[in-house]
């Protein structure tokens, strides 16, 4: 059938022909559109497909009215202008193309919607990645599922638009086209930015995570090399006391000392595997973070780890020997203080043999003066007697504590070859302090006999009445060519001094007769330990002299200089204290109680001076 069969009249259908061509070109138009819509099966489709349906019926119908029209040889179809001769189904077409634009308009109303709300999302997206930001790996987590919803619903507008715009193409109208352009526009450009943000993002994250790595390798990496600092300390330091306690058995360091610093490396060496453990687990802690963190001195901190255990294997392998050497050194201390607790004993016998020999002779001398008739050289004699058996009992008393502390020197059971000559030694002293005892006794008879006797007399001249010289002490009579003073005998053979007095005297017996007694801190028991200050007042105490407990306040008495020291004087810093005895020697609570030459020096303490507490 041909296009042109229509010819249109002058009539008023011949307004209404354009109309009914019109409408026919859009149904064709949508139906070309229809067929390109319908290959997909979406939601965009199936609506489009409703919509050109019905739009096509309206053209149909249309180019079909004047066909209808000439078959049934009507003149002319009514006016479109006359609502009663207006065909139904045109206005039924006309109502159901209104009907179609709405579900378009709706959907890109909906659409707009949707990309203001995606503006705001992908906005706040983006302003969570910034080149000022320092946030977390975790922060950053967060955030990131939300910025991954925005990117995928900006990625699903833009495709939803771009399925929406060619139904809106055909429904015709300008200003909805364009407005679908713009919105499929801006919808591919949030999901451009969405996907920016959404990489900025990630790589933010493996970023922040691979800066996390770094400062854990760091931190591990600082933690293992203190740890392993640690364990060389103290590896070091079992070192240092392992060689201390070698150069102490060389130089024949007091046992004590050099026991002590075994001790200590022996726990040291106890308490060594739980620092070298801590360490090689660190490391290990470092070692396994190691890729984070290019460079890393694991390995080197691994090498150290590797040395220090072989030097503590190598410290530990020392230690049985040492305590062989020192246990030996102990026994040889132990002979030699008895030895010196021995000989000290024999020496205070042989003192006070000696003053029972002058005391005897003196005795001799007043009961010759009394045969003589002579009373008063008689009483001056007894006097004399008198006092040289005072000073026999201190001198007494002084043995019979030296021999005490010989004996707790000697060995438990038998005696083995090295303590043989200290035991035979310790013997003879015993021998002789036990006679010495006997022949005091006897001795103070003979002088309260001689007392009584001589009391009986009368006294023809004013001298000391006899029967109370006996009882006052009188003063030691020096030999001739020597000061005048109280004789003390040093022991080991360095001679015989002269001490200012009795008291003086006394003094240094008694703190001779503790010499190889262990150092005790704050010790002032005779034969178990003294520290300084503690031997100096135990001394003066058995003279009945009380001196201060610590060192620097035993600066008592007269101070007196270098050259006039005496023996009794002590010698004071401000933490330690000693007694002269004379011939440049003192006595000193060192480890154990020892002679020493007489020094102003001790360590880097102050030297306070010389005093004489007797004057």
């Amino acid at each position: 059938m041909r296009r042109d069969f229509y010819a249109p009249s002058t009539s008023d259908e011949e307004q209404t022909a354009p109309l009914a061509d019109d409408d026919l070109q859009r149904g064709r138009q949508a139906v070309a559109h229809a067929r390109r819509l319908l290959r997909g099966d979406t939601d965009t489709a199936r609506r489009t497909r409703v919509g050109l349906a019905v739009i096509g019926s309206i053209g149909a119908l249309a180019a079909a009215a004047p066909m209808l029209a000439a078959v049934q040889e009507q003149p002319q179809a009514p006016a479109p202008e006359s609502p009663a001769a207006s065909p139904p189904e045109t206005t039924s077409g006309v109502a159901n193309s209104s009907a179609t634009l709405n579900p378009v308009v709706t959907k890109l109303d909906q659409g707009e919607e949707l990309l203001r709300t995606l503006a705001r999302s992908v906005e706040a997206a983006e302003k969570t990645v910034t080149p000022t930001t320092r946030n977390s790996a975790t922060a950053l987590e967060k955030a990131l599922p939300a910025i991954t919803e925005a990117k995928d619903k900006a990625t699903s507008a833009a495709a939803m638009l771009d399925e929406l715009l060619p139904a809106v193409e055909q429904l015709g109208d300008i200003e909805l086209s364009q407005r679908a352009t713009a919105a499929r526009q801006t919808a591919t450009t949030l999901a451009a930015r969405a996907s920016t943000a959404w990489d900025r993002h990630r790589k933010a994250v493996d970023d922040a995570h691979q800066t996390q790595r770094v400062a854990d390798a760091r931190a591990a990496d600082t933690a293992a090399t203190r740890a392993v600092a640690t364990a060389e300390d103290t590896v070091r330091g079992i070192r240092e006391l392992l060689t201390g306690v070698a150069t102490g058995l060389r130089d024949r360091k007091p046992a004590l000392q050099v026991e002590g610093l075994l001790t200590q490396a022996r726990t040291s060496l106890d308490e060594a595997p739980a620092t070298i453990t801590a360490a090689r687990k660190a490391v290990e802690a470092a070692q396994s973070t190691s890729d984070a963190q290019p460079g890393r001195t694991a390995k080197s901190l691994l090498d150290r780890m590797q040395h220090l255990e072989q030097a503590l294997t190598m410290a530990r392998a020392e230690v049985p020997a040492l305590l062989d050497k020192v246990a030996r050194l102990r026994q040889s201390e132990t002979a030699d203080l008895a030895a010196t607790a021995a000989e000290v004993a024999a020496d205070a016998v042989t003192s006070t043999r000696q003053a029972l020999d002058s005391a005897s002779s003196h005795l001799d001398n007043a009961q010759t003066q009394r045969a003589a008739q002579d009373p008063a050289a008689a009483v001056r004699a007894t006097a004399v007697a008198a006092a040289r058996l005072n000073q026999a009992h201190q001198l007494q008393a002084t043995a019979d504590q030296a021999l005490r502390t010989a004996e707790g020197a000697q060995p438990a059971g038998p005696a083995t070859a090295e303590f043989s000559g200290p035991a035979r030694a310790l013997t003879t002293a015993t021998t002789a302090n036990t006679a010495n005892t006997e022949r005091l006794a006897s001795l103070d008879q003979r002088l309260q006999a001689l007392a009584e006797s001589l009391a009986s007399q009368p006294v023809p001249t004013a001298h000391t009445s006899p029967s109370t010289a006996p009882t006052r002490p009188a003063p030691a009579v020096a030999p001739a060519g020597q000061a005048a003073g109280v004789t003390v005998q040093l022991p080991g053979g360095r001679g015989t001094v002269q001490a200012p007095n009795a008291k003086a005297a006394s003094a240094v017996r008694s703190a001779l007769s503790q010499l190889g007694v262990r150092y005790v801190w704050g010790g002032q028991q005779p034969g178990r330990g003294f520290d300084c200050s503690g031997l100096t007042s135990w001394a003066y105490r058995q003279a009945g002299v009380h001196l201060p407990r610590v060192s620097r306040a035993q600066t008592v008495g007269a101070r007196v200089q270098a050259g006039d020291l005496k023996p009794g004087d002590l010698v004071v810093w401000a933490g330690h204290v000693a007694m002269y005895v004379g011939n440049g020697l003192m006595v000193e609570a060192g480890s154990p109680v020892q002679i020493s030459r007489v020094r102003t020096t001790n360590l880097k303490m102050k030297f306070l001076g010389f005093y004489r507490p007797t004057s």
